[in-house]
C-alpha cells in the first residue's frame, strides 16, 4: 500500500508541477480504472489461459487488479524526447488469510525513453517496452494484464531493451519500417521470490542478449503487414552448476547453450467498419514469450544430457466491428498453439523434464460486445472458451486427453 501511495503522490506532484515546465516538458497522466466480474466453469483463475485435467471447480470473482496508471512526458527542441512510466496492479498480492486479494501490488509495465532528432527517420528506445517481435495483441476487456490468446498462439512480452527504428517513406501513403533490438535475456527458468534481488537465470548467464528484428510495410492509412524474428541463448550448465537434480538423482548437463528461436508474421487491416488482425509463428523454447513450448533433455553418448527447446507453432486472428456513429463495438477471434508432437511424446519418458501428461495443444476462441453510453466509459460482455489437449500413457499406448473451461465476463472501464 505504501508503494501505491508513493507512486500516486509522485504523479500528483508531477501533474501540478507540469505548468512550470510547460515551455519545455509536457506531462500527461493516462490510464483506466477497470473492474471485471467473471464466472469460470472449471478453472480457478482471474485471467485463465490454460485448463488442467484436474480443474473441476466453478467459481465467480470480482477484481479491479487490471486497472492501469501511467505518465507520458514529452520534450521537443532539436530532439523530440518521449518518456513513459506505466504500472498496473497485477503484481504480487499481500499476505493474510483474508483480504489478500485487496492488497495487490503495483507492477512495472513500461519505463522507457524514445529519442528522435527533428526531421529524422531514425528513432531509439531505451528501457522496458513491448518486444518488436510479434507486436500485435487482440482486443479484450477480460484479458488486459495478460493479453488474449497467451499460450494459444499469441507470443508477447515487455523486456528491458535498446531498440533502433528506421522509417522510410516510399511516398505520401506508404512506408517501410525496419526495427532491431537488443533485449535483456530473460529466460523462464527462475521462480521469483519475494525480495529486492534482481535474480539472474540461464538467459543472463549466457552473456548474450536476446536479438529481435522486424520489417513491416505500412500500406496506406489502414494496413500494416510485418515479419519478425527472435533469437536468444540460455546457459543451463551455469544456471544449474553443471547438474540437474530430479528425485534425488543428479543428471550431468552438457556444457552447451540452449537456443530460443522464433519467426512470426503479423497483419492489421482496417476496411470500413471492420478491423482484421492476425499473427502466426513457428519456433522453439518460447516460454519467455508466454508460449507453451518449454524444454526437453536429450541423452548424449558421453553420459551428459543436452537441454533443448520444445518446438511449437500457432497463431491467432480477430475481427472487430465498429459501425459509424454507433456506441457498440463487437468482435470475435480464435487462437491456437500446437507443440511438436514428437517432442511432447518424448517428455513422457524424459529423465529431467518428465511429465505424465504434457500439454500438446491449446485452442481459445472468444466473442466480445461493448457499449459506451458516454465518453470515456464503456462496459462489455465477453465469452471466452479454452480447450487444452494433453497426452498420456494408456498401457503401452499414447492417447489424448482434453479439458475445457468457459468464462463469462462483465467489464466496466473508465479511461482518462
Amino acid at each position: 500500500m505504501k508503494k501505491i501511495m508513493i507512486f500516486l503522490l509522485f504523479g500528483i506532484v508531477l501533474s501540478f508541477g507540469a505548468g512550470s515546465y510547460a515551455q519545455d516538458i509536457a506531462i500527461k497522466p493516462y490510464g483506466f480504472v477497470l473492474t471485471n466480474a467473471n464466472y469460470n466453469s472449471v478453472t480457478k483463475a482471474d485471467v485463465p489461459v490454460k485448463v488442467g485435467l484436474a480443474d473441476n471447480s466453478a467459481n465467480f470473482l470480482i477484481t479491479p487488479r487490471q486497472t492501469r496508471f501511467g505518465f507520458r512526458m514529452t520534450y521537443e527542441q532539436d530532439w523530440k524526447v518521449t518518456a513513459v512510466i506505466e504500472i498496473d496492479f497485477f503484481g504480487l498480492k499481500g499476505s493474510g488469510s483474508n483480504g489478500g486479494v485487496m492488497q495487490s501490488a503495483p507492477r512495472l509495465r513500461l519505463a522507457n525513453v524514445k529519442l528522435q532528432k527533428q526531421n529524422s527517420d531514425w528513432s531509439f528506445v531505451i528501457g522496458q517496452d513491448w518486444t518488436v517481435f510479434a507486436p500485435l495483441n487482440p482486443t479484450s476487456m477480460m484479458h488486459v494484464s495478460i493479453p488474449k490468446f497467451s499460450s494459444s498462439g499469441n507470443l508477447w512480452n515487455r523486456f528491458p531493451q535498446v531498440r533502433a527504428e528506421y522509417k522510410y517513406k516510399i511516398d505520401e501513403k506508404n512506408s517501410l519500417i525496419l526495427q532491431g533490438a537488443f533485449l535483456r535475456p530473460l529466460g523462464a527458468d527462475i521462480t521469483p521470490t519475494v525480495n529486492q534481488t534482481d535474480e539472474l537465470g540461464a538467459g543472463e548467464l549466457s552473456v548474450f542478449p536476446f536479438l529481435e528484428m522486424r520489417v513491416a510495410a505500412e500500406i496506406g492509412p489502414a494496413a500494416t503487414v510485418g515479419a519478425s524474428v527472435h533469437y536468444g541463448q540460455e546457459d543451463f550448465f551455469k544456471a544449474w552448476n553443471g547438474e540437474k537434480k530430479v528425485d534425488s538423482i543428479s543428471y550431468p548437463i552438457k556444457d552447451e547453450n540452449t537456443s530460443s528461436l522464433a519467426m512470426a508474421g503479423d497483419a492489421k487491416i482496417k476496411s470500413g467498419i471492420a478491423t482484421f488482425s492476425a499473427e502466426a509463428f513457428w519456433g522453439k523454447n518460447l516460454t519467455m514469450l508466454f508460449g507453451s513450448a518449454y524444454l526437453k533433455s536429450v541423452a548424449e553418448s558421453d553420459g551428459t544430457y543436452k537441454i533443448d527447446g520444445v518446438g511449437s507453432m500457432g497463431g491467432w486472428l480477430e475481427v472487430s466491428l465498429k459501425p459509424k456513429n454507433s456506441k457498440f463495438t463487437c468482435g470475435a477471434g480464435l487462437g491456437y498453439e500446437a507443440l511438436k508432437e514428437s517432442d511432447v511424446d518424448s517428455l513422457i519418458q524424459d529423465a529431467i523434464f518428465k511429465s505424465a501428461t504434457p500439454m500438446h495443444k491449446n485452442l481459445t476462441f472468444f466473442g466480445l460486445i461493448s457499449y459506451s453510453p458516454f465518453s470515456n466509459f464503456s462496459c462489455g460482455l465477453e465469452l471466452n472458451h479454452i480447450r487444452t489437449s494433453y497426452k498420456k500413457l494408456d498401457g503401452a499406448s499414447l492417447v489424448g486427453a482434453d479439458a475445457g473451461n468457459t468464462t463469462v465476463g462483465l467489464a466496466f472501464k473508465f479511461d482518462f
